[in-house]
C-alpha cells in the first residue's frame, strides 16, 4: 500500500516533529484533557499511535495503553521509545484502521485519535467501531485539522525528512486526499456513534473534541 510505504518512510521526520517542544506541549494538553477525569491505571487506546509520544505519556501517567498502528516503522520508533523509557505497560499492534478493530467490546475506559480522521476511508464506521471498544462512561478525545491541506509543518526538517514532509504537504492539497471536517460534522460523527459530546474547543488550526459513552 502506497500510504503505508510512505508513512513508513515518513516515521522519522513525524517522530522528529512531534519531538519539538511545540510538539510536546500540545501533546500534554491533550492527554490533560482526555484524563482529567479518569482514573490512572485505567486502560486507554491511542489509535494512529505513530512514533508513540502520547502512548508512552499516557503509561508515565499511569495508564495501561494499547497503541495501534499500520506502520510497522511508526511501531518500531513507539518500541524503541517506550524502551528508553522504562515503560512496559504499552502493548502495540500493527492494525489497519479501516478494518475492524482487532480488540474486544467494552474493554478501554479512553481513547484518543490524533491527526488521523482525515484519513480514514470511512470515518462513520470507524467511530462506531471505537465506541465499541469503550467501557460505559469511557472517554473518546478526537483532534483534526479545520483548514484545507492543514498538516503539520517543521522548518528544521532536512534531507529526506523534509522532502517527504513537502510531498505530504502537496499532495493534501489534491482533491479527495484528505477528508475535511467542520465542527458540526464532527460532532455529529461522534453523535451518531452513540458517544455523548462533553467538551469540544479549536486551538489555532487543530479542533479538539472530547465525547463520552453514555
Amino acid at each position: 500500500m502506497v500510504a503505508r510505504r510512505f508513512w513508513d518512510l515518513h516515521s522519522q521526520g513525524w517522530d522528529k516533529m512531534r519531538s519539538q517542544p511545540t510538539g510536546q506541549l500540545w501533546i500534554a494538553g491533550a492527554l490533560d484533557l482526555l484524563t482529567a477525569e479518569l482514573e490512572g491505571g485505567g486502560a486507554v487506546l491511542d489509535l494512529g499511535c505513530g512514533p508513540g509520544h502520547h502512548a508512552v505519556g499516557l503509561a508515565e501517567r499511569g495508564f495501561t495503553v494499547t497503541a495501534v498502528d499500520y506502520s510497522s516503522s511508526m511501531l518500531e520508533l513507539a518500541r524503541t521509545r517506550a524502551r528508553q523509557a522504562g515503560i512496559a505497560t504499552v502493548t502495540f499492534v500493527e492494525a489497519d484502521l479501516n478494518r475492524p478493530l482487532p480488540l474486544p467490546a467494552e474493554s478501554f475506559d479512553g481513547a484518543l485519535c490524533i491527526s488521523v480522521l482525515q484519513v480514514i476511508d470511512d470515518p462513520a464506521e470507524f467511530a462506531r467501531e471505537v465506541a465499541r471498544t469503550l467501557r460505559p462512561g469511557g472517554r473518546l478525545l478526537v483532534e483534526v485539522g479545520l483548514r484545507r491541506g492543514a498538516l503539520s509543518r517543521d522548518s528544521t526538517l532536512t534531507g529526506a525528512d523534509r522532502a517527504l514532509n513537502i510531498i505530504k504537504q502537496q499532495a493534501a492539497r489534491l482533491p479527495g486526499a484528505l477528508l475535511h471536517f467542520d465542527p458540526p460534522q464532527l460532532g455529529g460523527l461522534v453523535e451518531e456513534a452513540g458517544l455523548a459530546i462533553l467538551t469540544a474547543e479549536q486551538v489555532g488550526a487543530r479542533y479538539l473534541l472530547l465525547a463520552q459513552r453514555p
